[in-house]
C-alpha cells in the first residue's frame, strides 16, 4: 500500500546510506525506511506506513544495519535448492561423453600414426608405471658424475615407458668399483636400478685392479652422457707447465684410490716418461680433492674430464689458475689446452699401453643396467636414453650448468667395452705393470695395520 505521499518506488541513497523511496516523478522523499521495518508489517504510528524494503546485497557500512527480512532470504535458499535439484541438460552429458571419447580415439590414431605399440613396450609401461628408479653414483656428492647423473634424473623417466620417478643414491668407494660390484651382484635385476658408471670400470676388469667383481661384458650399456678428454691438472701457483717439469722435481697428485684412474694415469707416466709424480689417495671424490688444490695439501690430479672443470670451477679455467699438463684420450681436442698423451710416447710399445689405458676416455660417462635385465627392456631403456639426451630441456638445463652433452648409443658403448675386453694379453701385462703405483698400495695397508694395534 502507498504512503500519504503516493510514494511507490524504492531506492538506496548512497551518499547517506540510508534506504529511501521515490515517487512516480522520480524525485527522492525524504520518507526514511527504517531497515527493521519486516515487510508486510502495519504501518508505523510514528513514522508513517512501513514500506516494503529490497533486499541489501553489499556490507552496510553503517553500524546498525541489519540483513534483509527472514521471509526474503528463505524465498531465495529454496530457490537456490531447487536450481541444484534440477537435472543436468542432456547436451552437457552428451559433451562430456563425446570429448572422452574423441580423446580416446585421438590416443588411438597417435599410436597408429607412431606405429601399434608392441606387447614389450606396453609391459614396460605397466612394469615402470608408479615406481621409482634409482640411478646410482659411485662418487660423492659435488663432483663431476654427481652432477651429470643429477641433470640425467630430472628427464630421463619422462621418457621410460610408464613415466617413472628417478632419484640419485650416491655410492662412494674404490672410485666406483663398490658401485660396479653392486650392480652386478646384489641390485634387482628388473630396470628399476641403474648406475652412472666411472667410464674407468672396463679398464680396471682388464688391468685386474683389487676389489672387481663385475663383469663389463655382460652389463647391458644403455648409453653414454658426453665423451669429452680427461686431463692432468696441475695448479699454475705450483710452477709446474709441462709433464717435462714433472720429471725435475716431486709433484703431489691428489686421487679417490690407489687403484683408480686417478692414480693409474700420473703411475703411467711415471714408467713410461720419468716424471715424480707423489700420488695421495683417500680423497672421497672430486670436489675434495678440488678443495684440497685450494689448500694446497695437493698440487694437482691426474685424470678428470675437461668438461668437469669448465662446469664445476670456471673461474679457475677463466683465471688460468690451472695447467694441462696433457690430454687423455684416443684423439686430440682442440679446444683443450695441452698435447694428448699419446704423442708423447717415446716408443710403439709405450704408445699402445697408453692406447688401451686410453680407451675408457671414449666410453665417457655410460649408464649401465644389470646384466640380467630382460633384453626387450633394455631396448626399451636404450631408445629412452636416446630420446632424454635429445630432449630440449636437458639440452637448455645442461647450457646453464655449463656441461657438455655429446651422447653416444648403448650398441656404441658395447662395442667398445668388448674391443677392451678381447685385448692381447701381452698388452694387458705391460700396461698392467705400467700404471701399478709402486709402494702406494702397499704404504696404506701399513698404516692401516698400524692404527689397529694402536687401538
Amino acid at each position: 500500500m502507498p504512503c500519504a505521499n503516493g510514494i511507490t518506488r524504492r531506492c538506496r541513497c548512497r551518499r547517506r546510506n540510508t534506504w529511501k523511496t521515490r515517487g512516480k516523478s522520480g524525485r527522492s522523499c525524504s520518507f526514511p525506511v527504517s531497515l527493521r521495518a519486516i515487510p508486510g508489517t502495519a504501518t508505523n504510528s510514528a513514522t508513517g506506513p512501513t514500506a516494503t524494503a529490497r533486499r541489501r546485497t553489499g556490507p552496510s557500512r553503517a553500524s546498525t544495519a541489519r540483513p534483509a527480512s527472514g521471509r526474503r532470504r528463505n524465498a531465495v535458499r529454496r530457490k537456490k535448492k531447487a536450481n541444484e535439484a534440477e537435472p543436468k541438460i542432456f547436451g552437457e552429458k552428451t559433451m562430456k561423453t563425446t570429448t572422452m571419447a574423441g580423446a580416446a580415439l585421438a590416443a588411438f590414431l597417435t599410436g597408429a600414426v607412431g606405429g601399434i605399440p608392441t606387447a614389450s613396450a606396453q609391459a614396460d609401461a605397466g612394469f615402470f608405471k608408479g615406481k621409482t628408479v634409482t640411478l646410482i653414483v659411485g662418487f660423492g656428492t659435488g663432483g663431476g658424475y654427481d652432477t651429470y647423473a643429477r641433470l640425467l634424473a630430472r628427464h630421463y623417466g619422462r621418457h621410460l615407458p610408464g613415466k617413472p620417478n628417478m632419484i640419485v643414491q650416491n655410492m662412494p668407494g674404490a672410485s666406483g668399483i663398490k658401485s660396479g660390484n653392486y650392480i652386478y651382484e646384489v641390485a634387482p635385476q628388473d630396470g628399476s636400478v641403474i648406475s652412472l658408471f666411472n667410464k674407468s670400470m672396463p679398464t680396471y676388469e682388464v688391468l685386474e685392479r683389487p676389489g672387481v667383481r663385475f663383469k663389463s661384458k655382460e652389463l647391458n650399456w644403455l648409453g653414454s652422457i658426453e665423451a669429452a678428454n680427461a686431463t692432468m691438472i696441475i695448479m699454475a701457483s705450483s710452477g709446474i707447465k709441462t709433464l717435462a717439469d714433472a720429471t725435475k722435481r716431486e709433484v703431489i697428485l691428489g686421487a679417490v684410490s690407489a687403484s683408480g684412474s686417478m692414480a693409474f694415469y700420473p703411475a703411467m707416466t711415471n714408467r713410461l716418461l720419468g716424471t715424480k709424480f707423489k700420488i695421495i689417495s683417500g680423497y672421497p671424490g672430486s670436489k675434495a680433492i678440488t678443495l684440497a688444490m685450494e689448500r694446497g695439501e695437493v698440487e694437482g690430479v691426474g685424470s678428470p674430464p675437461w668438461t668437469s672443470w669448465v662446469s664445476t670451477t670456471p673461474h679457475w679455467v677463466k683465471e688460468k689458475k690451472i695447467n694441462v699438463l696433457a690430454q687423455l684420450g684416443l684423439k686430440k681436442d682442440p679446444s683443450i689446452p695441452g698435447p694428448l698423451l699419446t704423442d708423447l710416447a717415446k716408443d710403439e710399445k709405450s704408445r699402445k699401453i697408453i692406447e688401451l689405458v686410453s680407451t675408457d676416455i671414449a666410453i665417457g660417462r655410460p649408464v649401465v643396467a644389470p646384466p640380467k635385465v630382460p633384453s626387450a627392456r633394455v631396448e626399451s631403456m636404450r631408445r629412452s636414453f636416446d630420446a632424454a639426451l635429445k630432449d630440449k630441456k636437458l639440452l637448455d638445463e645442461a647450457l646453464r650448468l655449463k656441461l657438455d652433452i655429446s651422447p653416444d648409443t648403448g650398441e656404441t658403448i658395447e662395442k667398445l667395452v668388448a674391443n677392451m675386453i678381447d685385448t692381447p694379453k701381452d698388452i694387458i701385462a705391460e700396461a698392467k705393470d705400467a700404471i701399478e703405483p709402486k709402494g702406494l698400495v702397499k704404504k696404506e695397508l701399513k698404516k692401516k695395520k698400524k692404527k689397529k694395534k694402536k687401538e
